[in-house]
């Protein structure tokens, strides 16, 4: 009887370790998920940052006049408006920008 206690015992031990080490893998796989949407979040941003600053480049350096500019930024954004979730981009984009350039003045 204390034979069968103790294997009970036992097993239920062995069997608190392996799913404390399940949960343990669990978690350590959605640290590492988490690490790297965070990267893959990093690389979108880096990247749209080098678009922008190649977009507004000829703007900045004074080979494009200001007018020009405007009318091809405009030109884009009618681009943009005419796709499938045109008017919510443009929204965003503009928030975004504003709030950029609020924080940057």
């Amino acid at each position: 009887m204390k034979d069968a206690v103790s294997q009970q015992q036992m097993m239920s031990e062995e069997e608190n370790l392996e799913r404390m080490q399940e949960e343990a893998d669990d978690i350590a796989g959605k640290v590492a998920m988490a690490e790297e949407a965070k990267l893959k979040q990093r690389k979108r941003e880096v990247k749209i940052a080098m678009n922008m600053r190649t977009r507004i480049e000829p703007y900045m350096d004074g080979s494009v006049a200001e007018d020009l500019f405007v009318l091809g930024c405009q030109e884009e954004a009618e681009k943009i408006a005419k796709g499938s979730f045109g008017a919510t981009f443009l929204v965003t984009i503009g928030t975004a920008l504003q709030l950029e350039a609020d924080e940057f003045l």
